[in-house]
């Protein structure tokens, strides 16, 4: 039998969706914008809308749904986001599975990138791993003994918030120097800013400073634009080095819009990590850019409720309501 499923990947600025099936191939998938100044009862509806959508004419297993931000799994409950600062305490699995009448996983985005991952993409196989993504924010989801690793307040792997620049510049977190700020999208280009200063740049006058047009530069030669990601390398690698040292992964897995560069960052991160590192676990680690790309969220929160993966439910993490 073809099992089939919704993952949801919920963002600052969209929701991605997609009908996966049982394999992990994509059948259709669509977006819901999301503007944070929206209520997130407007914004669910909109996304269980898409979602009856995609689905219609099969039968779906049920929705996974991984979202940004601090993430009550067992209630199924959003705590806080930080792409989305009005929803607080929204309980997105009651609601949604309501609407549909199906059963909802909810997980932070990043655990379900990591879940991704780790049964169809770069981290398979593997029985430690930790994931990383880097676009708007920096997130990371860790998979200890092949399962998530959540802490006791269901916080852990937020690895952008690890301080990076002792007393550096203050962070939408409250702390100061975390390495979301230096590689970060706004962190990217406020590094582009800075690397221009005084030199000749192809980006100048060239429109919007972006990420991607830093990297376009780059790859020509723009002295300023190889600057950027030399620097910002710098940063991911003092941030692989703690990871390396205190977990021991088999893999890191590095995804999201900033890892588009590729080799751009990963460069200079790996000549960090392996000069910094305990020389055990570096040698032993490998770091690698996703292979599911934009779609490792998706994939993996429908995965949730395909059959092994879906006898989580005997924890509740799956039920209707």
């Amino acid at each position: 039998m073809t099992h089939y499923a919704i993952g949801i990947d919920i963002g600052g600025t969209s929701a991605k969706l997609a009908l996966v099936r049982g394999d992990a191939r994509i059948i259709t998938k669509t977006s819901v914008p999301c503007d944070s100044r929206s209520h997130w009862r407007g914004l669910l509806a909109d996304m269980a809308e898409a979602a009856a959508g995609l689905a219609k004419g099969r039968r779906i297993l049920g929705v996974g749904i991984g979202c940004a931000g601090c993430i009550d799994v067992v209630g199924g409950i959003v705590r806080f986001s930080p792409n989305l600062p009005r929803w607080r305490n929204v309980p997105l699995r009651a609601f949604m599975s309501d609407r549909l009448g199906l059963p909802c996983v909810v997980d932070n985005d990043v655990n379900m990138m990591a879940l991704g991952e780790l049964r169809y993409g770069a981290a398979r196989g593997a029985l430690n791993a930790c994931c990383i993504t880097i676009g708007t924010g920096v997130g990371g989801g860790i998979i200890i003994g092949g399962n998530i690793y959540r802490g006791s307040g269901m916080t852990a792997g937020e690895v952008g918030h690890v301080p990076v620049v002792p007393e550096g510049i203050r962070c939408v977190c409250g702390s100061r120097g975390c390495v979301e700020r230096y590689i970060g999208k706004e962190g990217i280009i406020r590094l582009a800013r800075t690397a221009m200063r005084g030199k000749h740049s192809i980006l100048a006058g060239k429109g919007p400073l972006t990420p991607l047009a830093i990297e376009r530069a780059a790859r020509k030669g723009d002295p300023a634009a190889g600057l950027v990601w030399e620097r910002a390398g710098y940063y991911l690698g003092l941030l692989l080095v703690g990871i390396v040292n205190v977990l021991n992964p088999d893999v890191i897995v590095v995804g999201g819009g900033i890892a588009n560069a590729g080799d751009l960052i990963l460069a200079p991160a790996r000549n960090i990590l392996r000069e910094r590192a305990l020389k055990i676990p570096a040698r032993h680690v490998k770091v690698v850019r996703s292979a599911l790309g934009e779609d490792a969220g998706a994939i993996g929160a429908a995965s949730e409720l395909f059959p092994p993966y879906a006898l989580r439910s005997r924890r509740g993490h799956i039920k209707k309501g």
